[in-house]
């Protein structure tokens, strides 16, 4: 009877240790299962890395191109466009190019030197910028068909691109061609250090012409204004007697 008692106490220990394994375990796996679930729940919410802007794409919402003989009697290749940042990431744009190709056969065209302004080249959510491209000596007849390409190559911005106001602005004819003068000023009650980007968007009514720049690292008093004037890059002859009115927009970029 003694052995008979043993025996049967072992056999339900062992049962009963089982039963605690087998719950055990299946407590593990129900753990690791939730674990693993809200795991994937946080993967779905976090929020994108603030420096991702491989999502970032520039909206065209104008440009001209020219092809025109400038007064030295090179051909001149004089490109224009407005794009507009419509994410909610400031980027830079300072390492975006403009790609150009013959319409007729698709033929890329090579250019030297080209110079290339970007207006402001930090552009903030919901913000324009203003490209423009300049090459001279383009060996090229002008009626040449051409189509251009905007190569982004946006990366995170670190700096931060402000508004000034604009206190006047003229646009008139100089000696040397078109010539657009202002003055801006400092709204705030510090004084601002930066760089100030001038930028003046030119129409033929709701007709996009083009643009002209100018930029200059300063420090700007408050409430004090300074002018500034732009002479350069010559503007198409084509299009200044179109002219019919204009805006300006300068930014402090710091």
């Amino acid at each position: 009877m003694k052995k008979l008692s043993a025996l049967l106490f072992i056999t339900l220990l062992a049962a009963f240790l089982t039963a605690c394994g087998n719950e055990n375990t299946e407590k593990d796996s129900n753990a690791e299962k939730a674990e693993n679930s809200q795991s994937e729940e946080n993967k779905s919410t976090d929020p994108p890395a603030k420096d991702d802007v491989s999502d970032v794409e520039l909206t065209v919402d104008a440009e001209k191109t020219y092809l025109w003989k400038a007064s030295s009697g090179e051909t001149q290749l004089s490109y224009y466009t407005k794009v507009v940042n419509e994410s909610d990431k400031p980027v830079d744009a300072s390492n975006a190019a403009i790609a150009f190709n013959n319409k007729d056969n698709g033929q890329k065209i090579a250019l030297d030197d080209s110079e290339i302004t970007i207006t402001p080249y930090i552009i903030a959510p919901g913000n324009s910028a203003f490209i423009s491209v300049q090459q001279s000596g383009v060996d090229l007849d002008t009626d040449t068909p051409i189509s251009a390409e905007l190569q982004a190559n946006l990366t995170p911005a670190e700096k931060s691109a402000d508004y000034a106001d604009v206190d006047y602005i003229n646009v008139g004819m100089g000696d040397t061609g078109l010539v657009l003068e202002g003055e801006i000023s400092n709204p705030s009650l510090e004084s601002v250090t930066g760089k100030f980007e001038v930028v003046s968007a030119l129409y033929n009514g709701q007709e996009f012409l083009g643009t002209m720049n100018t930029s200059v690292d300063a420090t700007l008093p408050p409430k004090v204004p300074i002018g500034f004037k732009i002479t350069e890059p010559p503007f198409p002859d084509v299009a200044l007697e179109k002219i019919d009115s204009y805006e300006a927009l300068v930014y402090i970029i710091r």
